[in-house]
């Protein structure tokens, strides 16, 4: 149990430690960068999601095939799987640089003549590809269970990118500066995760040859990976892009720092998922009943980490912001809303879907192509007939007609967790929202003030610790763990 309790403050610090960084440097962004600049970084940034693809799905593929590669008989057989992923992904992503650098200049001299921009489009391309072949290197050491280090490693990476890029930014380096950062932090990360790797496998470019037929073996996970990721990041990252060519810049931005603060919801309702998938995939062979429980207890303690954060945001979303970037933006309610409706159920059904990744289970692609087609489909129309709550209103409807009952469904069957539980953990999630919500409510109509929004934070707090160790004590996770 105490191993969990601190891997999972190891991996909340180094969540928390890139939240800050994305905040920090947003505020400067905002500070320094003019409306037009800032609405071009945003939706380069949108763009980072779909690059990362580039490395071959390092955090679910690589992990498997490492584990598989060290258990195996055949000699110099992990430094073979190693040394074939990494000059994978370096083959991958110059043939990516190539070929997006000859489309970028033949539509700049056909299409636009603005060499600056051309220029910063580059440059964050290629600082972008040297990040994945930098996350596809961290991945390794993960993958090596050097959990520890790979936290630890992210973290000093987090600082590294805030105190370069404000510096960059303060000089006037402009879209220039973020991407530059980037390159510095993956040079550390990258020598420093070499030199872990090196350790284990010391021989890793001496005697390990290139293997293509392993690169072959995995190729169908890959491609199963890639038609499920694909038009499940086109459902929510292609959202800022459809704003944006149908509505004013600021409404972009605005999506975009809603965007920023609801990632650091993403991320905090991941590492409970993240640090119990390794046991729920040895449950899943050994114990299944004992692998139930454990699913049960993730889903409620992801729901309301997800769930308590969103009713804090949507009540203090504008001082927040405020507070941030030090300017006054109000976003509009209803589509705060909608959009948190939409992210609450992607975040309860992608736990699931994680899990069964894990044990094995790719059929998703599917379910998330008919996600992304509705997506595409209703957002335009959506947006012009009730603007940025249409946006907000197409992804609820595409999350409650396909991935959300889709997704539940085929993790309650290959789990056998039983419809009447989940019903039931939905219900306990419902009562905890409702008074939550309006415990927050009356301590706004009685209270106002700086001072307030302290105090909501602190009850948010002591509120969700009680939950957990309802939780905890009701699913007798330390017996489960063990």
């Amino acid at each position: 149990m105490l191993r969990y309790i601190l891997n999972m403050l190891i991996t909340l610090l180094s969540a928390v430690s890139a939240v800050i960084a994305s905040i920090y440097l947003s505020r400067f962004a905002v500070k320094y960068l003019n409306t037009s600049d800032l609405e071009i970084w945003f939706l380069m940034v949108a763009s980072i999601p779909f690059i990362n693809l580039l490395d071959l799905g390092a955090s679910v593929i690589c992990p498997r095939q490492i584990a598989l590669a060290r258990v195996a008989s055949i000699k110099n057989k992990l430094n073979v799987v190693i040394k074939t992923y990494l000059v994978s992904v370096v083959v991958i992503l110059f043939l990516f640089f190539v070929f997006v650098s000859i489309g970028l200049t033949v539509s700049s001299h056909y299409f636009w003549r603005d060499s600056s921009l051309y220029w910063v489009l580059i440059f964050f391309i290629a600082a972008s590809l040297f990040r994945v072949l930098g996350n596809a290197i961290q991945s390794i050491v993960f993958s090596l269970d050097m959990n520890i280090y790979d936290k630890l490693i992210k973290l000093f990476a987090s600082i590294i990118v805030a105190g370069f890029a404000s510096g960059f930014l303060n000089s006037g380096m402009g879209l220039y500066s973020i991407p530059f950062a980037w390159c510095i932090a993956t040079f550390f990360t990258s020598v420093v995760s070499m030199f872990l790797i090196k350790k284990i496998t010391p021989n890793l470019w001496g005697t390990s040859k290139y293997d293509y037929k392993f690169f072959l073996e995995v190729k169908g996970p890959i491609l199963q990976y890639l038609c499920t990721a694909i038009p499940g990041l086109l459902v929510f990252n292609l959202t800022p892009y459809m704003i944006a060519y149908s509505l004013a810049s600021e409404y972009t931005i605005q999506f975009s720092l809603v965007q920023q603060v609801v990632n650091a919801v993403l991320i905090a309702s991941s590492i409970s998922t993240i640090v119990l998938t390794p046991k729920l995939s040895k449950l899943f062979i050994d114990n299944k009943k004992q692998m139930k429980k454990l699913v049960f207890f993730n889903v409620e303690l992801v729901g309301s980490v997800s769930l308590l954060a969103f009713l804090f945001l949507y009540l203090n979303i504008d001082y927040i912001i405020s507070l941030w970037i030090n300017k006054e933006i109000h976003i509009d309610k209803i589509f705060l809303i909608i959009y948190f409706l939409g992210v609450f159920l992607e975040v309860q059904q992608t736990s699931l879907t994680s899990i069964c990744m894990t044990t094995g289970y790719y059929g998703y692609s599917k379910i998330t192509i008919k996600s992304a087609i509705l997506v595409i489909c209703t957002m335009l129309p959506f947006i012009s007939w009730v603007g940025l709550p249409g946006a907000a209103l197409s992804i609820v409807i595409s999350q409650l007609l396909t991935c959300h009952p889709h997704n539940f469904k085929v993790a309650i069957e290959r789990f056998e967790l039983g419809y009447l539980l989940y019903i039931k953990s939905f219900f306990r999630l419902i009562i905890l929202g409702g008074g939550y919500y309006l415990i927050l409510s009356l301590m706004k109509a009685k209270f106002s003030g700086g001072g307030l929004f302290i105090f909501e934070l602190s009850c948010s707090f002591v509120i969700f610790l009680c939950f957990v160790i309802n939780l905890v004590r009701r699913y007798n996770v330390a017996k489960l763990i063990n």
